[in-house]
């Protein structure tokens, strides 16, 4: 496995000295910056079964090509600079037949029409600007989708999860929706859903409607939503709703330092959140 690793930044793009390709029997490489010259060494290690890339922009079809090329790779990361930068796969016509994990961060005006084809993905995030369909529609259909992850991809303001959706999916996270007023859930919708990830979504002031329906859910995390979870717990049918939930959460920021904590029922939830509130302002005056 080939990476760098920055103790200040964390994981960073490395660039590979020529002729890394002479490395056949490579199965893990992450990350490295790809330019047209590191394509063409990639294209000779076709037994690597995870690659996290930042390509450039322009080199779309070649990136397609190279991805094609992998036919045992299980876990791919496709990571543009930043969200603003075109991330294009569209040419990209059969993908890896054993793909199980895809993460994609670019800016992307459609899907591709390979992901449908990914019978046996179980892991899947898209961190993505620009699209112009709701993600959730086309991609409830996966079989086999365990886990989704949603950051800011669309600036719908209702995310609606209808009868018979992602059948199979165990955890779902939901992450920086500035435009989400509404989340609704039809009964026999994710079924089998035992996380649910939510926020920041400043509009989301209502629970979600049907979250009743999700009887297997275990966690449920609003994500620095403390102002709206309170709006929430004033709704006559929070407990009902909840009840069944073994851990709910909100997390928030407290002098620099993400904190969570668990939300108690029952009549101590509205000292509970004011408690937080309090708290927050006092560190935003420090």
């Amino acid at each position: 496995m080939v990476y760098q690793y920055n103790y200040s930044a964390g994981v960073a793009a490395a660039k590979l000295h020529d002729g890394f390709g002479s490395l056949t029997n490579l199965q893990k490489l992450c990350i490295i910056e790809a330019d047209s010259e590191a394509l063409k060494e990639l294209m000779k290690l076709r037994q690597l079964r995870k690659l996290s890339i930042r390509p450039q922009n322009g080199n779309g079809k070649d990136l397609c090509g190279l991805i094609a090329n992998f036919e045992n790779l299980e876990n791919l990361n496709v990571l543009m600079k930043s969200k603003e930068e075109v991330l294009d796969l569209q040419s990209l016509s059969n993908p890896p037949q054993y793909l199980e994990r895809l993460y994609l961060k670019g800016n992307m005006k459609k899907l591709p029409d390979w992901i449908f084809k990914l019978k046996n993905v179980i892991r899947l995030g898209l961190d993505l600007s620009g699209l112009t369909e709701e993600p959730i529609r086309v991609l409830q259909a996966l079989p086999n989708l365990l886990e989704l992850l949603l950051k800011g991809t669309y600036n719908y303001e209702v995310f609606h999860f209808e009868a018979g959706w992602f059948p199979k999916l165990q955890i779902l996270k939901l992450f920086d929706f500035v435009a989400v007023k509404s989340v609704i859930i039809e009964k026999g919708a994710m079924p089998d859903i035992r996380e649910l990830w939510i926020g920041p979504c400043p509009l989301l002031m209502e629970i979600p409607i049907g979250i009743e329906y999700l009887k297997n859910l275990k966690l449920l995390v609003f994500a620095r939503m403390v102002k709206q979870v309170y709006c929430m717990t004033k709704d006559e049918n929070w407990e009902k709703v909840t009840e069944h939930i073994l851990d709910v959460l909100v997390t928030f920021v407290k002098a620099g330092q993400m904190e969570y904590v668990y939300l108690p029922s029952g009549e101590f939830i509205d000292q509970f959140i004011d408690r937080i509130l309090d708290q927050i302002v006092v560190a935003m005056l420090h």
